[in-house]
């Protein structure tokens, strides 16, 4: 059964969800969203991340997915196809564990990632996110030491290419 989530550009509407979301150590320390200091913050963000998506359920949002034009590998190589875009899913703790990663992930497929082959690098040490991923179809491209802004550490990269055969598995 559909957890019956869409999936909306980011507005100031979504402000607050995305500040306080921004203050949740494992959602700021695990993804490309910092820890805001302030609202004007937040509100930049919002402006500047193109491809992004605030996941959202009847009674509020819930989480992000997003589609970063380039995949950073923090100066590490790998064998990525041509055209590979970096994905970003995150959902607050208490919508985990509910299938809301499973549909937003299926939903970016079919409205604007179709024939894309998409990248996600996970921190080594969140298993759960790892085998998220791993049920969404993506295989193991390799493990990296990651380093830039956010952090470093060892990093999990997985690629899924076949999109098609994603989209009808999740079914």
């Amino acid at each position: 059964m559909r957890a019956l989530i869409s999936l909306a550009r980011p507005t100031e509407h979504h402000l607050d969800f995305i500040f306080s979301a921004s203050r949740i150590a494992d959602i700021s320390s695990n993804t490309y969203l910092p820890r805001f200091t302030d609202r004007a913050e937040a509100t930049h963000w919002i402006s500047v991340v193109p491809h992004g998506y605030v996941i959202e359920l009847p009674d509020g949002p819930v989480g992000f997915v997003s589609v970063h034009d380039e995949v950073d590998l923090g100066g590490a190589e790998l064998p990525l196809p041509p055209g590979a875009k970096e994905i970003e899913l995150w959902l607050i703790p208490e919508a985990r564990g509910k299938g809301f990663s499973t549909e937003a992930h299926e939903r970016l497929l079919e409205t604007s990632a179709r024939d894309t082959p998409l990248v996600a690098i996970v921190w080594e040490n969140n298993e759960d996110s790892i085998r998220l991923f791993h049920k969404l179809g993506y295989s193991t491209v390799g493990h990296i030491y990651w380093s830039g802004p956010d952090g470093e550490g060892p990093c999990w990269v997985g690629l899924l290419s076949d999109i098609q055969a994603s989209v009808s598995t999740q079914k």
